[in-house]
């Protein structure tokens, strides 16, 4: 399965639900999603919880990824 962030059109700029997406915080998305991805792994191989909260967890509930205006994420 390929992970949404290594889609060739990650990275380029697009406006998401009337808001402006510039390729920076882009590129922080996916150095986000990789530090999210180490920190999965590290929790499974322990056999530790993990869910998501705050604007993450909304982002990934009403926007299917980010909150448009969000650079960073919140794992408990």
């Amino acid at each position: 399965m390929m992970q949404i962030s290594n889609r060739d059109d990650f990275l380029k700029p697009e406006t998401r639900d009337g808001v402006y997406v510039s390729a920076e915080l882009k590129a922080v998305w996916k150095v986000l999603l990789d530090i999210l991805e180490v920190v999965m792994g590290v929790c499974e191989r322990h056999g530790l919880k993990y869910t998501l909260e705050g604007g993450s967890l909304l982002g990934a509930m009403r926007h299917h990824g980010f909150i448009p205006w969000d650079d960073d994420i919140d794992i408990v």
